[in-house]
C-alpha cells in the first residue's frame, strides 16, 4: 500500500532530521536567530499528520524543517523524500 510506504520514508528521514536539529537550532540561536515552534516541535507534527492519514502535509511539514534550518541530509534521505512525494504525486526536494 502507498500509504504504509510513504509513511516508513518520512519516519526515517524524520530520525535523520530529529538526530541533527537540536544541534543546528542551538547554532541558530546562539547566532541570534529565533526558532520555529515547527522546528521545535517538529517531530510531533509530522507523527500526528501521519496519524491522521495526511500524508502530504506530513511530507511538506518535514521539508519545511530541513530546509528552514537548513539541515544537511543524506543522499539517502533526499531520495526518501522525493520518493515520497513522487508517490504522493507532490514536488520533490
Amino acid at each position: 500500500m502507498i500509504s504504509d510506504r510513504v509513511t516508513k520514508l518520512i519516519l526515517r528521514v524524520l530520525g535523520e532530521v530529529e538526530a541533527s536539529l537540536p544541534d543546528q537550532l542551538s547554532s541558530a540561536r546562539e547566532h541570534g536567530v529565533p526558532t520555529s515552534l515547527g522546528l521545535t516541535d517538529g517531530g510531533k507534527i509530522v507523527r500526528d499528520y501521519l496519524e491522521h492519514r495526511e500524508f502530504g502535509l506530513a511530507l511538506e511539514h518535514l521539508t519545511y524543517m530541513v530546509l528552514e534550518v537548513p539541515l544537511s541530509v543524506s543522499p539517502r534521505c533526499q531520495s526518501d523524500i522525493n520518493e515520497a512525494a513522487s508517490r504522493l504525486r507532490l514536488p520533490g526536494m
